[in-house]
């Protein structure tokens, strides 16, 4: 509860945590509901906020979550999440990020000043360079734990190096080389 201290301070706020409820004061009701119940099904919600969205299923989404917003003409979803290149939450930031009827914003937990430089810093070393990356610096390309190649990758991905198409010429012969990524993403390479 460490950001809201100050409202629960004065008592403008309070909980029933067995419940999982947070009452504000200008009488709006915050209410964690998981979806591994039917928890949020015939509830009527002006906004959502929805966490993960890379585990929330097509169908609950469609059947469950976004009816509830049915009654609400003034209605939103924040999504947050972990950013990975392969995720939902990625393809949506990328598809509406100049679209005028989405606000989308990526925030980094060294940007916010909700933590000191210092507690940044035990999170990293507890965590890992990688995980810290993708976890608090909202990367979503780093570099995978152990990857025998993957920092020096993300450097070249960073240095601009990595194109998205490359010009083929005839008289020469194109190689390809793949790992197929049996528990994780297939990678090419041409040359």
């Amino acid at each position: 509860h460490t950001i809201l201290q100050p409202l629960e301070d004065h008592k403008l706020i309070h909980y029933r945590e067995s419940d999982l409820i947070c009452y504000l004061p200008n009488k709006v009701r915050v209410l964690g509901i998981g979806l591994d119940n039917a928890a949020a099904r015939g509830q009527s919600f002006r906004g959502i906020v929805l966490d993960e969205l890379d585990e929330t299923s097509e169908q609950a989404l469609r059947a469950v979550i976004y009816p509830t917003q049915i009654n609400h003409k003034d209605h939103f979803v924040i999504y947050i999440g972990t950013l990975a290149r392969t995720s939902r939450l990625w393809s949506l930031y990328q598809e509406h990020k100049k679209d005028d009827d989405w606000h989308c914003m990526i925030v980094r937990a060294d940007e916010t000043g909700l933590l000191t430089p210092e507690q940044l810093e035990q999170y990293r070393q507890r965590i890992g360079d990688n995980a810290y990356e993708r976890e608090l610096l909202c990367n979503p390309n780093p570099p995978e734990q152990n990857s025998v190649i993957g920092d020096a990758l993300e450097k070249v991905r960073k240095d601009g190096r990595i194109a998205d198409r490359l010009p083929r010429s005839p008289v020469s012969d194109t190689h390809i080389s793949f790992d197929l990524g049996l528990r994780d993403s297939t990678a090419c390479w041409v040359f």
